[in-house]
């Protein structure tokens, strides 16, 4: 998980000065956005997020250990909204998880459904014809699921399709 010590050491890099100056900006920075909150005032981060204290009032609760009916004072919450540049970081790495579970579809499907046909492959390094039009099948399904741009960044596929006959070798004793 990336955390504050990571990105006082990734700012420091980048702005190319010290981890000690890096982490006092970042102090500096974060405490204006607590004290802006606390103000009650929102907070608006461009194409990133905003934040946005909201009161929220006085309700009923149960303390769970008595079970004994309480009154739960106003407090302070804040909200987050994402804006632009978080969701299309949200939807890209739904998109990938997406083309990989695509891709797993397919290859695990021929070797699921074809285990003999796939260790001759492997054994023999050659497709046989039926192999050769259910490969070319998989990859055209995979193509039509996943969007371009996903599939130009990594070829899920592939990179699946390698591991397992990787993991086939092993269990026929070639690797």
């Amino acid at each position: 998980m990336w955390n504050i010590k990571d990105a006082i050491k990734e700012a420091a890099k980048k702005a190319d000065v010290s981890q000690v100056k890096a982490k006092k900006f970042i102090d500096e920075f974060l405490g204006s956005i607590e004290e802006a909150l606390k103000k009650g005032e929102a907070v608006k981060l461009a194409k990133l997020f905003v934040l946005t204290p909201v009161m929220r009032g006085k309700r009923r609760g149960r303390n769970p250990r008595t079970n004994q009916a309480i009154l739960i004072k106003d407090r302070y919450k804040v909200k987050f909204k994402p804006l632009k540049k978080i969701k299309d970081v949200q939807k890209n790495m739904t998109a990938h998880l997406d083309a990989e579970k695509a891709a797993e579809t397919y290859v695990s499907e021929l070797f699921l459904y074809y285990p003999d046909k796939v260790d001759n492959w492997i054994k023999t390094g050659a497709l046989d014809e039926f192999m050769e039009k259910k490969l070319a099948d998989a990859r055209e399904a995979y193509a039509k699921r996943v969007a371009e741009n996903i599939r130009t960044q990594t070829d899920y596929f592939e990179v699946l399709l390698q591991k397992m006959i990787a993991e086939r070798k092993k269990k026929l004793g070639m690797a």
